[in-house]
């Protein structure tokens, strides 16, 4: 697997598990609850949607991280 193949699906895997964290701490703060298959599947979404975000934009961050560390030198 190609490595920039595999930091977006741990990309993907750290919005997933985000998401879940976030969800539980509004679950301690207040009464409501939702229903499992909306939660699992918000989650696949946001989870998806990181990963695919994170392959897509990788080329534009690494040229403007290198266009800043240009212009700091």
């Amino acid at each position: 697997m190609e490595p920039q193949v595999k930091s977006s699906l741990l990309w993907g895997v750290t919005g997933t598990l985000t998401f879940i964290v976030v969800l539980q701490a509004y679950y301690l703060l207040t009464e409501a609850r939702l229903r499992i298959e909306l939660v699992l599947a918000v989650a696949v979404a946001v989870g998806i949607v990181t990963a695919v975000l994170s392959y897509l934009l990788r080329p534009w961050v690494r040229t403007r991280a290198q266009r800043f560390r240009n212009d700091r030198s």
